[in-house]
């Protein structure tokens, strides 16, 4: 099954890069020719790879779900969908819209699922793109630097490396990080398989991934930042102060004391002077 996949592949490519000549015309009219995966997005609707929504919008910022990359897959690869074992996914059923293609899929050994449950609606991380498109196309080679947030241990180490030594992701130069769980946009996806299935759409110089178009979120209340505690200053030496001559204090005029008023002595009371008993003279 593997061989007959890889053969697929070969084929594909060879028709499919000779058959670019489309690819300057936008497809939907939301992705405008500036739009900065507008080659690639119109590569793989010129290849009926991608069809976008109804009112003819693709919404390239919208995040790629688990179904949707499977349907993608499924449209480059070519897959056969008849006749595939049930995958008894507990969340997808035989009415389910994209069953046929997640039976195929998941015959294939793509995208398994996890504890019985395949989570179409899912959004696909970063680390979950990486793996299913070195198993889908099998990929092989590694790069020969790392991501400072991917380490040996994990999950998706080795599919990254791989996908990094084939210039189909470069990472994000500014800091050089992979974001192995952030979500994966549908420009972003669709720009990582235009560079398997086609080289001239690999970065010639590794150059920083565009973010994608964030969707508006309330801002959070800010925390109040630390007061930084402030270095003390030294303290200059004080140079001694004149000590001021005292003034002379001037003496206090004295108050004159109030002389004392005389008290009235009391007049003595005047003794009586005895009259002097008359001398009787003698009768004549």
């Amino acid at each position: 099954m593997k061989s007959l996949r890889i053969a697929a592949v070969c084929l594909l490519a060879f028709f499919l890069i000779s058959t670019q000549a489309f690819a300057e015309t936008p497809k939907f009219k939301d992705v405008k020719s500036n739009y900065w995966a507008n080659e690639e997005i119109s590569f793989l609707a010129g290849q009926s790879i991608i069809k976008g929504y109804n009112d003819g919008t693709f919404r390239p910022s919208n995040e790629v779900t688990r179904a949707q990359a499977a349907i993608m897959i499924a449209n480059a690869l070519n897959l056969e969908l008849k006749d595939r074992p049930n995958p008894n996914f507990k969340d997808i059923s035989k009415n389910f819209h994209a069953y046929e293609v997640i039976a195929a899929i998941a015959d294939e050994g793509i995208m398994n699922g996890n504890n019985g449950y395949f989570r179409p609606n899912s959004k696909m991380t970063r680390g979950q793109m990486a793996a299913i498109l070195q198993r889908a196309f099998d990929l092989a080679g590694e790069w020969d630097q790392e991501f400072s947030d991917i380490q040996p241990t994990h999950t998706f180490y080795t599919e990254i490396k791989i996908l990094a030594g084939n210039h189909i992701t470069t990472g994000y130069s500014a800091d050089n990080t992979f974001r192995a769980y952030n979500p994966t946009t549908r420009a972003q996806f669709s720009v990582f398989l235009s560079r398997v299935l086609d080289d001239s759409f690999k970065p010639v110089e590794p150059s920083p991934e565009p973010n994608p178009e964030p969707t508006p979120e309330p801002n959070p209340e800010p925390a109040p930042e630390p007061s930084p505690e402030p270095s003390p200053e030294p303290s200059p030496e004080p140079s001694p102060e004149p000590s001021p001559e005292p003034s002379p204090e001037p003496s206090p005029e004295p108050s004159p004391e109030p002389s004392p008023e005389p008290s009235p002595e009391p007049s003595p009371e005047p003794t009586p002077e005895p009259s002097p008993e008359p001398t009787p003279e003698p009768s004549p």
